[in-house]
């Protein structure tokens, strides 16, 4: 009786590891489609629309950003991806591109009597740049308000231009 339960007990173990073996080597890599795998390249540098392209060539679909102009960057051309690049994934994945945009002209804001930090902001997100804060008393603004900003509120400036508060 001993002998044919633990005969029965090694064939159940042996019939687990086989299914498990089975299940984790042939079903499961069939189902989520272990084949479908692609390496994302390095496409920093590339133009838009060589970008989206060469992903259509791979089976990847594209999303595109366009980023606030840079002097670093050249217009329309890939600034970074995400999944970043070298990334293992799966064919049909949304493939996100930040792409370089282009000078624009700008109509300064008025930037008077907000909050430097809110200024700060505010210029950023035109695309422009913080040139020099200057600190001075003015008995008409609190700390850390601005009093004062050049080119003043109303003027067109390029993308990437410098403002100083």
């Amino acid at each position: 009786m001993l002998k044919e339960a633990l005969k029965y007990s090694l064939v159940t173990i042996l019939v687990i590891i086989i299914g498990i073996f089975t299940l984790d080597y042939i079903l499961l890599p069939y189902y989520v489609g272990l084949k479908q795998d692609v390496y994302l390249p390095d496409l920093r540098g590339e133009y838009e629309h060589n970008a989206k392209i060469f992903l259509d060539d791979l089976d990847l679909q594209t999303e595109t950003i366009v980023a606030p102009f840079n002097k670093k960057y050249e217009p329309f051309k890939v600034i970074k991806t995400f999944p970043r690049q070298f990334s293992k994934i799966k064919k049909g994945r949304i493939v996100t591109l930040t792409i370089a945009g282009r000078a624009e002209d700008v109509l300064v804001p008025a930037l008077k009597g907000t909050t430097l930090r809110n200024a700060e902001i505010k210029i950023l997100e035109l695309g422009l740049e913080v040139d020099t804060i200057m600190y001075e008393y003015n008995e008409d603004f609190k700390e850390n308000i601005v009093s004062f900003h050049y080119p003043e509120a109303g003027r067109m400036v390029g993308s990437g231009a410098k403002i100083k508060l």
